[in-house]
């Protein structure tokens, strides 16, 4: 076999054994590529369902807060009912029965909630 063949077919081998070097190093960093996106997919959705839990906590504290305000209100409302705002309400009898007609469950259906406001502020009243 002639000389310049046998380099030729030698430069070749040393091109594919290359080319397969090459070929390994490529597919062992798609694969860390690969591991990679999987990691970041994982933190991704970890980080989402965290945005996810903020704005359900964040729902429930301007929740609580709103019903903590209505509440305040209607104690207050209560309170100016029974004798002003600001000071010890009195505990009178006929002040609770003008109440208790006014807003009785049974005379005005409607107002069943205010009246159990009214009860409570009054065993609350009686205790004192």
């Amino acid at each position: 076999m002639p000389a310049w063949l046998t380099q030729f077919l030698d430069r070749e081998e040393r091109v594919a054994a290359e080319l397969a070097s090459l070929r390994a190093q490529l597919e062992r960093r798609l694969d860390e590529i690969r591991a990679l996106h999987r990691r970041v997919e994982t933190i991704a959705g970890a980080r989402d369902a965290a945005r996810e839990k903020v704005k359900q906590l964040q729902f429930d504290l301007r929740l609580a807060r709103m019903e903590k305000r209505a509440n305040r209100m209607n104690r207050e409302r209560l309170f100016e009912m029974f004798g002003g705002r600001g000071q010890t309400p009195s505990v009178d009898s006929e002040v609770y029965r003008r109440l208790a007609k006014k807003y009785h469950p049974d005379l005005n259906p409607a107002h069943a909630e205010v009246m159990s406001d009214i009860n409570e502020l009054m065993q609350s009243l009686k205790r004192r």
